[in-house]
C-alpha cells in the first residue's frame, strides 16, 4: 500500500504510535460507522462530500497502520525525517489531514438510543371512518438546566380516514428524559373504541343488532327500513320486495351488505334484516 508519509495517520484514526492491531480495527469500524458513504444518505451534498473525504483519509490510515510490514516501514520513514529536522534543523513536512481524537470524543459522549415506550390511545370508530384527530395528554419528566421537572404535553395523532384495525403513531424522543440514554421515543397506540352499534371487522362494519322491516311487509310492493350506522352516516334502505307473493312462512333473516359504507372505501355495511314470522293475511301470529 502507498502512505503519505508527512500524514499522522495516527492521529487520522485518534491513536498513539504503539496501539495495537487490534485497536487498529476497533476505532476504524467505529469511525466508519459515522462516514461511510452508506451511513451518510440523510446529509446535505456537502455534508456527504466531506464525509466522504474522511472516509478516504480513514481508508488509507487502516491499510497502512493495519498491516505491519507496511506500519514498520511508515514509522521508519517518519522517524528518519524527524532525526534529519533535530539533526540539520528545518521543518516537519505535515500535510493536512482529518483529526479522529475530536470524532471519537463525540461518540464517546454520545448517549444511547432511546427506547420506544407504548401506550394506548383508544379513539372513537367515527374518526376511524370519516379521518380525523386525537389528542392525547400526557405528563413527561424533562432534564433543564436548573434540574429535573414534570410537564404536561399535548401530542396530536392524526387517524387517516378508512383506517382498518390498530392504527399507531410514533413521537421520536419526545417521552421521559434519560441519564444515559437519549429521551424515549413514544409509540401511540390507537385502536377503535367499543361502539353502540356496530363493530369493524376487517374493512367492513358489522351491525350489532337486526334491522326489523316492521309488520306486514309481506303485502308491500317495496321494502324500506332505517339502517343505523356510526355518526354522521343515515342509511335508508329501500327495494323491490322479492318475497311479496311468496306464500307464508317462517322466514327469519335476510344477509345484507351494502359496499361502500364500511370502515374502508372498498368495505360494506353489514347486518341482518329481520322479515319477521307472518300469516297470509299479513298479521302476526298470536
Amino acid at each position: 500500500h502507498d502512505y503519505v508519509k508527512a500524514v499522522d495517520y495516527y492521529k487520522v484514526l485518534g491513536l498513539d504510535e504503539f496501539a495495537p492491531q487490534a485497536e487498529v480495527k476497533r476505532v476504524y469500524r467505529k469511525l466508519s460507522l459515522v462516514y461511510h458513504p452508506d451511513k451518510t444518505s440523510a446529509l446535505p451534498q456537502d455534508e456527504k462530500e466531506e464525509h466522504a473525504a474522511v472516509f478516504i483519509e480513514l481508508q488509507n490510515a487502516y491499510k497502512t497502520l493495519s498491516d505491519n510490514p507496511t506500519r514498520r516501514q511508515y514509522d521508519n520513514d517518519r522517524d528518519r525525517d524527524k532525526a534529519t529536522v533535530e539533526i540539520y534543523g528545518g521543518r516537519l513536512k505535515v500535510a493536512p489531514h482529518f483529526d479522529g481524537s475530536a470524532a471519537l470524543q463525540k461518540l464517546a459522549e454520545r448517549k444511547e438510543p432511546s427506547e420506544v415506550v407504548e401506550a394506548h390511545a383508544p379513539c372513537k370508530l367515527e374518526k376511524f371512518v370519516h379521518g380525523g384527530h386525537k389528542l392525547v395528554r400526557r405528563r413527561r419528566t424533562v432534564f433543564t438546566q436548573h434540574g429535573a421537572r414534570t410537564d404536561l404535553r399535548t401530542f396530536h395523532i392524526d387517524v387517516p380516514a378508512g383506517s382498518t384495525g390498530q392504527h399507531s403513531a410514533v413521537f421520536r424522543r419526545q417521552g421521559d428524559h434519560r441519564a444515559s440514554r437519549e429521551p424515549d421515543s413514544l409509540k401511540f397506540l390507537v385502536p377503535p373504541k367499543p361502539h353502540a352499534l356496530v363493530e369493524p371487522r376487517g374493512e367492513d362494519l358489522v351491525l350489532k343488532a337486526a334491522v326489523d322491516c316492521g309488520q306486514g311487509w309481506r303485502s308491500r310492493e317495496h321494502l324500506a327500513a332505517q339502517v343505523p350506522s356510526v355518526r354522521g352516516r343515515h342509511l335508508l334502505l329501500w327495494g323491490r320486495n322479492p318475497l311479496q307473493h311468496c306464500p307464508a312462512g317462517p322466514i327469519a333473516e335476510l344477509a345484507v351488505s351494502v359496499r361502500g359504507c364500511g370502515l374502508a372505501p372498498e368495505g360494506a355495511l353489514r347486518f341482518r334484516l329481520r322479515l319477521g314470522l307472518e300469516d297470509e293475511g299479513g298479521s302476526a301470529p298470536s
